[in-house]
């Protein structure tokens, strides 16, 4: 949230646990589609799941993938090799790095 407000870019928090926003620039929503959000998308950051790796693709949106478990690392590694999305250790994503990479 903090990087899309320091870049001024609109953005889109999803999640069950996501606090509640909507302020014109930043809103928040348990669940949307990603088959109607990802095409309007500039850019997407996510926890590596392959449902989401494969809508961004499908997409064609890049990915930044903040992988914390299971196959999520696998993932994150081959989205970088197809040149198509970087990973990021959750430990270093914060409004420096991810306004870096956008």
């Amino acid at each position: 949230m903090a990087a899309c407000k320091a870049l001024g870019r609109r953005g889109i928090l999803l999640g069950p646990m996501a606090p509640t926003i909507d302020d014109g620039q930043l809103c928040s929503a348990p669940y949307a589609p990603f088959s109607l959000l990802l095409g309007r998308a500039r850019a997407v950051v996510h926890h590596g799941g392959v449902g989401t790796c494969a809508q961004a693709l499908r997409a064609g949106v890049p990915q930044v993938v903040v992988p914390s478990a299971y196959d999520q690392f696998d993932n994150a590694m081959r989205l970088e090799h197809l040149g198509v999305g970087l990973s990021l250790p959750m430990d270093r994503v914060n409004v420096q790095t991810l306004s870096a990479v956008f």
